[in-house]
């Protein structure tokens, strides 16, 4: 289907690969505030609403399909992990890349979700130490019984890293059960409350701006697996952690909940950088533009 090909064809970008001889390469292990809203800074600051993954700036939506790597062969479904390999004749880099981004989760449907990735990392990297030929033509080795599956946050970090987004759940998603208690809302959550509440909100930073007419004032979005918010942040408090503000993907900020005419603003406080090990470091945001 088309999520299929735009996968496969976003890990052939980033591995950066063509067709090649298969197994020509070893496998890469891998405080003075004034208002910002005043409509001096010529910008308007949507409400939280639901999350919806963009493709990454560097998306190229007319790239060739792989299955023109296959020139003899080039409207025929592949019919196994092997028969892939065997047509395609990519190397091993790419072929690894498309088995961690799920590219071939579809031939081997019987495994269980969280082994389908591993499993077919396995096969796909068994079929690209096989000879060419009719002497290839011989049943897939038995995949080991206690092959490990992919943990949750796993599969996130090889979406995220290989095709800048993902199907099988946000970053912050992982990290939620342990902000919950510790009173951090999630971009919904925030709907609820009032103008003027405390607040601690913590999500990927998806955009950064400071706009040459808005006195100095940076402004971000946070993203979590419910929605966006928007941050205000003084220049003063800019300047006191603008390297962590600028550099952290996964950003906690406190501070003060600004609601006017329905839209939902963090005037920030403070701030404190996270880590969910879920593939925000490979996250694309845009930044002072």
């Amino acid at each position: 289907g088309s999520q299929a090909r735009g996968r496969i064809e976003a890990a052939l970008r980033d591995a950066g690969t063509t067709a090649t001889t298969a197994g020509t390469e070893d496998v890469e292990q891998d405080t003075r505030d004034s208002d910002p809203t005043d409509g001096t800074d010529g910008s308007s600051h949507p409400v939280a609403r639901p999350a919806t993954p963009a493709p990454p700036p560097s998306f190229v939506p007319s790239a060739p399909p792989v299955v023109s790597a296959a020139p003899n062969h080039p409207t025929t479904p592949f019919t196994s992990i092997h028969d892939f390999v065997t047509r395609t004749r990519l190397d091993r880099r790419a072929l690894r890349a498309l088995a961690e981004a799920g590219a071939f989760d579809a031939f081997v449907p019987d495994e269980p979700p969280a082994r389908r990735r591993r499993v077919a990392l396995w096969r796909v990297l068994e079929a690209a130490r096989m000879p060419a030929g009719p002497l290839a033509l011989f049943p897939e080795s038995r995949v080991p019984p206690h092959l490990p599956g992919f943990r949750p946050p796993e599969l996130t970090e090889a979406d995220y890293r290989l095709t800048g987004l993902s199907l099988n759940g946000h970053p912050m998603r992982h990290l939620r059960a342990l902000l919950a208690p510790n009173g951090v809302r999630s971009a919904r959550e925030i709907l609820a409350l009032r103008d003027g509440e405390a607040v601690a909100h913590a999500g990927l930073v998806i955009c950064r701006q400071r706009p040459g007419t808005a006195k100095g004032f940076v402004f971000l979005t946070l993203e979590d697996e419910t929605g966006t918010i928007n941050v205000v942040i003084t220049p003063q408090r800019f300047e006191r952690q603008a390297l962590l503000i600028s550099r952290t993907p996964l950003l906690l900020v406190r501070g003060v909940l600004q609601v006017e005419s329905g839209v939902y603003n963090i005037r920030a406080k403070s701030f404190a950088p996270l880590k969910a090990g879920a593939g925000e470091e490979a996250a694309r945001s845009h930044d002072f533009r």
